[in-house]
């Protein structure tokens, strides 16, 4: 679930190091492509409405939000987190992280980050719906 919490960063404890990442997260937002957005700029009522207005009925729509420790996190180390995009149409993290900060504000970044990643709890975030609907005739 997006945005995150101002003290976590890709579901990391960030507080020690907020300011930093408070511009990781403006420069993001600053180059957002709305084509990007397209993949997650809607919710749960958008779905439905979308599926009415095609003419479906009846529309069941379940909602699945879990925040949660995220063990399964842990299995990404740092190099690998920061070639992961967000989206496909999205900059990677290295490359987001190269546009947002200087040298000394990378690596007092990436110094606390190797440290949540190996001794810290990620929080998973993450919202599902699931949409049945069918179209009568």
């Amino acid at each position: 679930m997006f945005p995150e919490p101002d003290d976590r960063l890709w579901g990391y404890d960030i507080s020690g190091v907020a300011d930093i990442a408070a511009k990781v997260k403006a420069r993001y937002s600053e180059i957002r492509d709305p084509a990007a957005e397209a993949m997650m700029d809607f919710d749960e009522r958008d779905l439905v409405r979308f599926a009415q207005a095609a003419g479906f009925e009846p529309i069941h729509l379940e909602l699945h939000i879990d925040i949660e420790p995220g063990a399964h996190m842990r299995a990404v180390d740092l190099e690998t987190l920061l070639d992961i995009s967000p989206n496909p149409l999205a900059p990677t993290m290295r490359e987001l992280l190269c546009e947002a900060l200087s040298q000394p504000e990378r690596e007092r970044l990436l110094s606390h980050l190797e440290r949540e990643i190996t001794d810290g709890t990620p929080v998973r975030r993450t919202a599902v719906a699931f949409l049945a609907a069918a179209k009568s005739g």
